[in-house]
């Protein structure tokens, strides 16, 4: 009988065995190391690259590192993928895997599973790296806080240490990580894929060579064989490298003689129906699971979409007259997170030389490009509704009074319009609706509206306990709503005495005088005097 015919159709053995192969080959290659080592170097140097305000320097350090992950991934895998065929073909490897009882796919998938397996160790290796520099960032500035906190009140160094703490670990981020080892994943299947069908003949040739020396076509067509055979010494003799054009000829030959082995030994039809079959089956079997798979996910993503009120980014030419070709194909390449990085870079040296427009153009673009960004909506509304107002202000070429206002007054704008459309991208941040009520307070002397966002952004999901004692400040000063700001103001001091704040008490005095509360309601006078002096709002 047939020797070929007892090994096993699957073999988790042997596909273990191409794996750790195929790992020991990958990593004895040195543009490995050099792509992981630079990778690592970006990621280390990625905190010295601004020296911005903590948020700033959190939102650069994370999407530098994790866009140096995405692309070392990106390229290690087509690197290593590109080469496993060709370099097997090369060494002569392929026919000593194939000429043995081992099916195709077994090797194609022990070929990628060393692949992933390298690209998931090099990804946990970066991982590491970004999270300890993270973490060693992030206690640097803890420490920073804490030296400089001084005598401040407890509640301000609790707010300041979360703000700190919320900036630099976010649960996000593991998904994100994920998402860069499976996109480097489907590049490597997809080269190998690509790799595979450019070297096929090469590995048919090898699989004739295994059915040429069965047993069982021997004695179907023994003249036939002993004619490879005769072929075999003949291209033994011509070399093992610098005949690709005979090899190739050779190879056909070869498959060839294998194909009228088959035909006469009646098992065309067989070998085409189990091979067609099997194919079939595969794919009517892959098609199902991953649509049973992706159905699940894809129903809890739209779910969650909604639930945070999430929108697409739109890409269309207008973006890509602003960034470029360049910028725009790495935007539609996934890299956005970097794009929008190296223009915030040059919209923060562009705001050191004061180049108001060239700001506002950058901003733009790194707003569209990261939407879900609370930081670029946040900076670009507060470079134009503070600094650029106050440099129009001032202005010295610009003699007439009245066009100087006109252009303080535009720039205002401009930043109520970065605040409130970061705010329809980003309806949960307390950020955004809190440097709104601001604007709204210092630019525009708009106590009610700055009351009515304060109080929106204490109503949002991390927001600081400040918001709502604020949000009461500046209805005190609303013609019409003193006794609703009175009571508001009332209960922040019933709490106790660390919210008995100097501007609390303040407020208080004001609008009992101007209410003509009585004095056995009114606050101790002690209070005021006693904190007169002392610090906090």
């Amino acid at each position: 009988m047939n020797s070929s015919s007892h090994h096993r159709a699957f073999s988790p053995a042997r596909l273990a065995a191409i794996t750790t192969n195929t790992l020991t080959e990958l990593t004895r290659l040195k543009v490995f190391y050099f792509l992981l080592i630079f990778a690592l170097i970006l990621i280390g140097s990625s905190v010295f690259m601004a020296q911005l305000t903590f948020q700033q320097e959190f939102q650069i350090l994370k999407d530098v590192s994790l866009g140096a992950m995405s692309i070392f991934t990106s390229l290690l895998a087509i690197v290593a993928t590109a080469r496993l065929i060709p370099q097997d073909i090369e060494d002569r490897t392929i026919y000593t895997i194939l000429a043995k009882p081992v099916p195709r796919f077994e090797y194609v998938i022990g070929k990628l599973a060393g692949v992933l397996l390298l690209l998931a160790i090099s990804t946990v290796v970066m991982t590491a790296m970004f999270l300890a520099v993270l973490y060693s960032r992030e206690q640097t500035l803890i420490h920073e806080v804490m030296r400089q906190a001084g005598g401040a009140p407890p509640e301000q160094v609790a707010d300041a240490l979360r703000s700190i703490r919320t900036s630099a670990f976010n649960i996000n981020m593991l998904p994100g990580i994920v998402v860069i080892y499976l996109k480097a994943c489907l590049l490597a299947a997809l080269t190998l894929l690509v790799s595979f069908a450019g070297h096929r003949a090469a590995i048919l040739a090898a699989r004739t060579r295994r059915h040429l020396d069965d047993a069982h076509l021997s004695r179907a067509r023994g003249t036939r064989v002993s004619g490879l055979a005769n072929v075999q010494p003949r291209r033994r003799r011509r070399g093992r490298r610098g005949h690709c054009l005979g090899d190739l000829w050779q190879d056909c030959r070869a498959r060839i003689f294998l194909h009228d082995d088959l035909h006469i030994a009646g098992g065309v039809p067989l070998l085409r129906q189990g091979t067609m079959m099997t194919r079939i089956g595969l794919a009517a079997a892959g098609l199902l699971l991953f649509g049973a798979a992706r159905l699940p996910l894809e129903e809890g993503v739209v779910q969650q979409h909604q639930r945070e009120r999430l929108q697409r980014v739109e890409f269309n030419l207008d973006l890509r007259e602003k960034l470029g070709q360049l910028g725009f194909i790495a935007a539609l390449s996934g890299f956005r997170a970097a794009v929008a990085d190296v223009l915030f870079i040059k919209a923060h040296v562009a705001w050191e030389n004061t180049e108001w427009g060239r700001v506002l153009l950058l901003f733009r673009q790194v707003t569209t490009l990261q939407p879900r960004s609370v930081m670029f909506w946040d900076m670009a509304g507060w470079h134009m509704a503070w600094n650029a107002s106050v440099a129009a202000m001032r202005d010295a070429t610009q003699p007439r009074q009245a066009l100087r206002v006109k252009a303080q007054r535009e720039y205002f704008a401009l930043g109520k319009d970065f605040f409130e459309r970061g705010i329809a991208n980003n309806p949960d941040s307390a950020q955004l609706y809190e440097s709104l009520a601001r604007l709204y307070k210092e630019k525009y002397n708009d106590h009610l509206r700055a009351s009515e966002f304060y109080a929106k952004a204490a109503e949002q999901p991390g927001a600081l306990g400040y918001n709502k004692r604020f949000a009461a400040y500046e209805l005190s000063y609303c013609e019409g709503r003193e006794r609703e700001a009175y009571q508001r103001l009332h209960q922040f001091y019933d709490m106790g005495p660390n919210e008995r704040l100097p501007t609390l008490i303040s407020r208080i005095k004001f609008l009992e005088e101007k209410l003509g509360i009585p004095p056995e309601q009114r606050i101790p006078e002690r209070e005021g005097t006693f904190l007169k002096d002392a610090p906090g709002r």
